[in-house]
């Protein structure tokens, strides 16, 4: 969330600068180290994301890269190909084409209310522990996943043992997830409150 919020108001000052309103990056701008309360999210980024322009332009953007990734839904293979040869699209490294990408699905997602939505449901406290542990779950996935590899190589196995160890993978990744999250709370409420 921390990123999200600082690459939205870095947005916002580039924007304001462009624009000739005010060249200098104001405090609100540069929130290293500023810890964000969710009224101070809300009151100062919430009117840029809510802008129609502004949610146009991301919705836009997204359907375009949609298109693009998905080689036209199916339609023109090698598409993306092309088109990554003239753009800075590598997943290695995160450029500027990848940035606006992820800001406009950011958008996208926030204006559609999807989020709120999914916080009445139950599944929403497990994916946001599992957020929160976000280290943790990748290696472990990334663990998981190599193992699957190594074991359908070795092995001719059905769908059958890919759906049974999806299933074993997402359960102990989320009981990794409930341990790592016990850890930190005894962490926090063993040290000492000056």
């Amino acid at each position: 969330m921390a990123q999200i919020v600082r690459a939205i108001l870095f947005a916002k000052a580039i924007a304001t600068t462009i624009l000739g309103l005010c060249a200098n990056i104001r405090a609100s701008h540069d929130p290293w180290g500023i810890d964000f309360l969710p009224s101070q999210v809300r009151r100062d980024i919430a009117p840029i994301v809510r802008s129609r322009r502004i949610s146009a332009i991301a919705l836009i953007f997204t359907l375009i890269a949609a298109i693009l990734v998905s080689n036209a839904f199916g339609t023109i293979p090698g598409l993306v190909d092309v088109i990554a040869q003239g753009i800075d699209w590598d997943k290695s490294q995160l450029g500027l084409i990848r940035l606006i990408d992820f800001l406009a699905l950011a958008c996208v997602i926030y204006n559609s209310n999807i989020a709120d939505k999914l916080k009445t449901m139950k599944l929403y406290q497990s994916a946001k522990m599992i957020g929160r542990n976000g280290l943790l779950i990748y290696v472990i996935g990334s663990l998981l996943s190599a193992g699957g590899t190594i074991i359908k190589e070795a092995y001719s196995l059905t769908y059958f043992f890919d759906i049974l160890y999806v299933a074993f993978g997402m359960k102990l990744l989320h009981s990794c997830a409930i341990m790592s999250d016990k850890r930190k709370s005894l962490y926090r409420d063993n040290t000492i409150k000056i």
